[in-house]
Protein backbone atom coordinates (compact mmCIF):
# COMPACT_ATOMS: atom_id res chain seq x y z
CA UNK A 1 0.00 0.00 0.00
CA UNK A 2 1.68 3.83 -0.82
CA UNK A 3 1.96 5.97 1.82
CA UNK A 4 4.01 8.05 3.37
CA UNK A 5 6.71 6.47 5.54
CA UNK A 6 8.93 7.95 8.41
CA UNK A 7 12.46 8.12 7.48
CA UNK A 8 15.77 8.41 8.90
CA UNK A 9 17.57 10.46 6.36
CA UNK A 10 20.71 10.29 8.43
CA UNK A 11 21.71 6.70 7.08
CA UNK A 12 19.52 7.12 3.55
CA UNK A 13 22.71 6.84 1.59
CA UNK A 14 23.53 3.20 3.02
CA UNK A 15 20.34 1.73 1.96
CA UNK A 16 20.11 -0.85 -0.82
CA UNK A 17 16.83 0.17 -2.14
CA UNK A 18 16.82 -3.52 -4.50
CA UNK A 19 17.78 -5.63 -1.08
CA UNK A 20 15.15 -3.74 0.94
CA UNK A 21 12.00 -3.72 -1.84
CA UNK A 22 10.99 -7.80 -0.62
CA UNK A 23 9.81 -5.55 2.69
CA UNK A 24 9.04 -1.85 1.11
CA UNK A 25 9.08 -0.43 -1.95
CA UNK A 26 10.96 3.47 -2.20
CA UNK A 27 10.65 3.71 -6.29
CA UNK A 28 8.95 6.06 -5.56
CA UNK A 29 11.19 8.51 -3.37
CA UNK A 30 14.40 6.90 -3.82
CA UNK A 31 15.63 8.64 -7.14
CA UNK A 32 14.72 12.56 -5.21
CA UNK A 33 16.41 11.27 -1.97
CA UNK A 34 19.95 10.64 -3.84
CA UNK A 35 19.40 14.68 -5.07
CA UNK A 36 18.72 15.87 -2.02
CA UNK A 37 21.42 13.83 -0.18
CA UNK A 38 23.62 15.00 -3.11
CA UNK A 39 22.29 18.73 -1.97
CA UNK A 40 20.87 18.95 -5.51
CA UNK A 41 17.93 19.68 -4.43
CA UNK A 42 16.77 23.39 -2.71
CA UNK A 43 15.44 22.48 0.73
CA UNK A 44 13.01 24.95 2.48
CA UNK A 45 14.96 27.09 5.85
CA UNK A 46 12.39 27.70 7.94
CA UNK A 47 8.85 27.73 9.14
CA UNK A 48 7.31 29.91 7.06
CA UNK A 49 8.27 27.89 3.89
CA UNK A 50 6.55 24.57 5.16
CA UNK A 51 3.19 25.64 3.31
CA UNK A 52 1.47 22.10 2.55
CA UNK A 53 0.51 20.86 5.85
CA UNK A 54 0.57 20.20 9.82
CA UNK A 55 -0.69 16.63 10.46
CA UNK A 56 0.29 13.52 13.00
CA UNK A 57 -0.05 10.76 11.08
CA UNK A 58 0.26 6.93 12.54
CA UNK A 59 1.81 4.18 10.81
CA UNK A 60 2.47 0.49 11.86
CA UNK A 61 5.83 -1.29 10.21
CA UNK A 62 6.76 -4.71 10.84
CA UNK A 63 10.31 -5.32 12.90
CA UNK A 64 11.79 -6.17 8.90
CA UNK A 65 10.48 -2.75 7.23
CA UNK A 66 12.33 -0.86 10.51
CA UNK A 67 15.19 -2.14 9.58
CA UNK A 68 15.39 -1.99 6.10
CA UNK A 69 14.28 1.71 6.95
CA UNK A 70 17.34 2.03 9.78
CA UNK A 71 15.15 3.05 11.99
CA UNK A 72 16.05 2.81 15.31
CA UNK A 73 13.40 0.94 17.53
CA UNK A 74 15.46 -1.50 20.30
CA UNK A 75 15.09 -5.05 20.55
CA UNK A 76 13.96 -7.23 17.86
CA UNK A 77 13.37 -10.45 19.76
CA UNK A 78 10.49 -12.27 19.02
CA UNK A 79 10.12 -10.40 15.93
CA UNK A 80 7.15 -11.61 14.80
CA UNK A 81 4.75 -10.71 17.14
CA UNK A 82 6.44 -7.07 17.62
CA UNK A 83 5.20 -4.31 15.51
CA UNK A 84 7.05 -0.85 15.29
CA UNK A 85 4.45 1.87 15.84
CA UNK A 86 5.08 5.45 15.10
CA UNK A 87 3.29 8.55 15.74
CA UNK A 88 4.77 11.45 14.18
CA UNK A 89 3.91 15.17 14.15
CA UNK A 90 4.78 16.81 11.04
CA UNK A 91 4.61 20.49 9.55
CA UNK A 92 6.07 20.48 6.56
CA UNK A 93 6.40 20.91 2.28
CA UNK A 94 6.36 17.97 0.43
CA UNK A 95 9.21 18.24 -2.50
CA UNK A 96 8.31 16.64 -5.56
CA UNK A 97 10.48 15.70 -8.72
CA UNK A 98 8.19 14.24 -11.58
CA UNK A 99 5.67 11.21 -9.71
CA UNK A 100 8.49 11.09 -6.49
CA UNK A 101 7.69 12.78 -3.45
CA UNK A 102 9.47 13.47 -0.29
CA UNK A 103 7.91 15.08 2.96
CA UNK A 104 10.41 17.64 4.32
CA UNK A 105 9.99 20.00 7.44
CA UNK A 106 10.14 19.94 11.40
CA UNK A 107 8.92 16.92 13.17
CA UNK A 108 8.10 15.08 16.59
CA UNK A 109 7.90 11.26 16.53
CA UNK A 110 7.00 8.60 19.04
CA UNK A 111 8.64 5.28 17.94
CA UNK A 112 7.16 2.23 19.96
CA UNK A 113 8.20 -1.10 19.89
CA UNK A 114 5.05 -2.99 20.51
CA UNK A 115 5.71 -6.83 22.08
CA UNK A 116 1.99 -8.44 21.57
CA UNK A 117 1.32 -10.62 24.37
CA UNK A 118 -2.09 -11.51 23.28
CA UNK A 119 -4.59 -11.53 20.44
CA UNK A 120 -6.45 -8.65 22.43
CA UNK A 121 -3.57 -6.17 22.05
CA UNK A 122 -4.86 -3.02 20.77
CA UNK A 123 -2.05 -1.51 18.41
CA UNK A 124 -4.01 1.44 16.23
CA UNK A 125 -3.29 4.32 18.24
CA UNK A 126 -0.65 5.64 21.26
CA UNK A 127 -3.78 5.39 23.54
CA UNK A 128 -4.69 1.76 22.61
CA UNK A 129 -1.00 0.59 23.04
CA UNK A 130 -1.26 2.39 26.70
CA UNK A 131 -4.15 0.43 27.79
CA UNK A 132 -3.19 -2.83 26.73
CA UNK A 133 -0.01 -2.58 28.29
CA UNK A 134 -1.89 -2.17 31.21
CA UNK A 135 -3.68 -5.23 30.90
CA UNK A 136 -0.56 -7.14 30.32
CA UNK A 137 -1.40 -7.46 26.58
CA UNK A 138 1.63 -5.63 25.48
CA UNK A 139 4.93 -4.80 26.39
CA UNK A 140 6.10 -1.54 25.17
CA UNK A 141 8.93 0.37 25.01
CA UNK A 142 8.91 3.90 23.46
CA UNK A 143 11.97 6.48 22.02
CA UNK A 144 10.89 10.43 21.65
CA UNK A 145 12.58 12.54 19.53
CA UNK A 146 12.26 15.88 17.89
CA UNK A 147 13.49 16.80 14.50
CA UNK A 148 14.49 19.84 12.47
CA UNK A 149 14.42 22.15 15.30
CA UNK A 150 16.31 22.39 18.63
CA UNK A 151 16.32 24.98 21.67
CA UNK A 152 18.14 24.37 25.19
CA UNK A 153 13.89 24.38 26.00
CA UNK A 154 13.31 21.62 24.04
CA UNK A 155 16.64 19.43 25.09
CA UNK A 156 14.78 20.13 28.58
CA UNK A 157 11.37 18.89 27.67
CA UNK A 158 12.32 15.46 25.80
CA UNK A 159 11.10 13.14 28.51
CA UNK A 160 13.57 10.26 29.17
CA UNK A 161 10.66 7.58 29.89
CA UNK A 162 11.21 4.45 28.26
CA UNK A 163 8.19 2.44 28.55
CA UNK A 164 4.94 3.19 27.56
CA UNK A 165 1.68 2.92 29.74
CA UNK A 166 -1.26 5.00 30.39
CA UNK A 167 0.84 6.83 33.34
CA UNK A 168 3.46 7.80 31.33
CA UNK A 169 1.33 8.01 28.13
CA UNK A 170 0.40 11.14 30.16
CA UNK A 171 3.72 12.68 30.62
CA UNK A 172 4.90 11.86 26.79
CA UNK A 173 1.71 13.58 25.77
CA UNK A 174 2.44 16.87 27.56
CA UNK A 175 5.83 17.11 26.56
CA UNK A 176 4.96 16.78 22.94
CA UNK A 177 2.16 19.72 23.07
CA UNK A 178 4.81 21.66 25.33
CA UNK A 179 7.61 21.02 22.59
CA UNK A 180 4.97 22.33 19.28
CA UNK A 181 4.66 25.82 21.70
CA UNK A 182 7.89 26.11 21.40
CA UNK A 183 8.12 26.09 17.22
CA UNK A 184 7.21 30.08 16.65
CA UNK A 185 9.89 30.96 19.76
CA UNK A 186 12.67 33.21 19.26
CA UNK A 187 14.95 30.59 20.65
CA UNK A 188 14.05 28.00 18.53
CA UNK A 189 16.67 27.17 16.07
CA UNK A 190 14.69 25.62 13.10
CA UNK A 191 16.54 23.21 10.13
CA UNK A 192 14.26 21.32 8.15
CA UNK A 193 14.62 17.92 7.40
CA UNK A 194 13.26 15.25 5.38
CA UNK A 195 10.41 13.52 7.50
CA UNK A 196 8.85 10.76 5.34
CA UNK A 197 8.82 9.42 1.83
CA UNK A 198 6.72 8.15 -0.93
CA UNK A 199 6.96 3.96 -0.54
CA UNK A 200 4.89 0.71 -0.87
CA UNK A 201 5.35 -1.77 2.10
CA UNK A 202 4.59 -5.20 1.08
CA UNK A 203 1.37 -6.86 2.43
CA UNK A 204 2.42 -10.22 4.60
CA UNK A 205 2.35 -13.45 2.25
CA UNK A 206 -0.25 -16.33 2.23
CA UNK A 207 2.44 -18.24 4.32
CA UNK A 208 2.38 -15.70 7.21
CA UNK A 209 -1.08 -15.23 7.59
CA UNK A 210 -1.93 -19.18 6.75
CA UNK A 211 0.96 -19.77 9.84
CA UNK A 212 -0.69 -17.51 12.08
CA UNK A 213 -4.50 -19.41 11.42
CA UNK A 214 -2.78 -22.56 12.05
CA UNK A 215 -1.37 -21.48 15.19
CA UNK A 216 -4.87 -20.26 16.69
CA UNK A 217 -6.32 -23.40 16.01
CA UNK A 218 -3.35 -25.54 17.11
CA UNK A 219 -3.42 -23.26 20.32
CA UNK A 220 -7.25 -24.01 21.59
CA UNK A 221 -6.98 -27.62 20.78
CA UNK A 222 -4.02 -27.89 22.90
CA UNK A 223 -5.43 -25.83 25.55
CA UNK A 224 -8.79 -27.94 25.37
CA UNK A 225 -6.33 -31.63 26.09
CA UNK A 226 -5.16 -29.88 28.90
CA UNK A 227 -1.59 -29.90 27.68
CA UNK A 228 1.33 -27.18 28.71
CA UNK A 229 2.78 -24.97 26.42
CA UNK A 230 5.60 -26.61 26.37
CA UNK A 231 3.88 -29.76 25.01
CA UNK A 232 1.75 -27.89 22.14
CA UNK A 233 5.30 -26.94 21.14
CA UNK A 234 7.03 -30.26 21.73
CA UNK A 235 3.97 -31.31 19.20
CA UNK A 236 5.09 -29.09 16.05
CA UNK A 237 8.60 -28.58 15.99
CA UNK A 238 9.86 -26.99 13.28
CA UNK A 239 6.84 -24.83 13.23
CA UNK A 240 8.30 -21.29 12.20
CA UNK A 241 9.04 -18.35 14.96
CA UNK A 242 5.66 -16.86 13.93
CA UNK A 243 3.26 -19.84 14.94
CA UNK A 244 5.29 -20.17 17.78
CA UNK A 245 4.95 -17.05 18.80
CA UNK A 246 1.05 -16.88 18.07
CA UNK A 247 0.41 -20.00 20.11
CA UNK A 248 1.71 -18.55 22.85
CA UNK A 249 -0.79 -15.72 22.66
CA UNK A 250 -3.31 -18.01 22.54
CA UNK A 251 -2.35 -19.61 26.06
CA UNK A 252 -2.05 -16.32 27.40
CA UNK A 253 -5.74 -14.97 26.25
CA UNK A 254 -7.36 -18.44 27.39
CA UNK A 255 -4.82 -18.70 30.25
CA UNK A 256 -3.39 -16.03 31.38
CA UNK A 257 0.04 -16.80 31.52
CA UNK A 258 2.75 -18.52 29.01
CA UNK A 259 4.55 -20.41 31.57
CA UNK A 260 5.59 -23.60 29.67
CA UNK A 261 5.04 -25.90 32.32
CA UNK A 262 1.20 -24.59 33.48
CA UNK A 263 -1.30 -26.97 32.67
CA UNK A 264 -4.52 -25.23 32.01
CA UNK A 265 -7.30 -25.52 34.42
CA UNK A 266 -10.40 -27.28 33.22
CA UNK A 267 -12.79 -24.35 32.46
CA UNK A 268 -10.42 -22.78 30.52
CA UNK A 269 -10.03 -26.24 28.74
CA UNK A 270 -13.71 -26.12 28.16
CA UNK A 271 -13.24 -22.24 26.64
CA UNK A 272 -11.12 -23.72 24.73
CA UNK A 273 -13.57 -26.45 23.07
CA UNK A 274 -16.38 -23.94 22.79
CA UNK A 275 -14.44 -21.62 20.41
CA UNK A 276 -13.46 -24.78 18.51
CA UNK A 277 -16.83 -25.09 17.62
CA UNK A 278 -16.93 -28.62 16.92
CA UNK A 279 -13.83 -28.60 15.04
CA UNK A 280 -12.13 -31.96 15.38
CA UNK A 281 -8.04 -32.04 14.72
CA UNK A 282 -6.65 -35.09 13.79
CA UNK A 283 -2.82 -35.78 14.81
Amino acid sequence: MKQFIPFNFALSDSLDFEEIKKDIDLTLSKDLLTKIYNNEVTLPTNVSELTDGEVTQFNKLSVDVAIALKLPFGSADGKATRVICIQQYEKFKIITDGNQKIKVGIGIRWTVNVKKNSAKAKVNSLTGIAASAEFGHVDATIRFEQMGMSSSKITNLIPTITTLNTDSYAQLNNSFEEIKKLIHNDDTQISPVVLSVLGDVQAPGDEQIYDEALARVWGLKSISKKWTVKEAMDNVKGESELFQETLKGVYFDISGTTELDEEPIPENAAKARRLLKGFRIVD
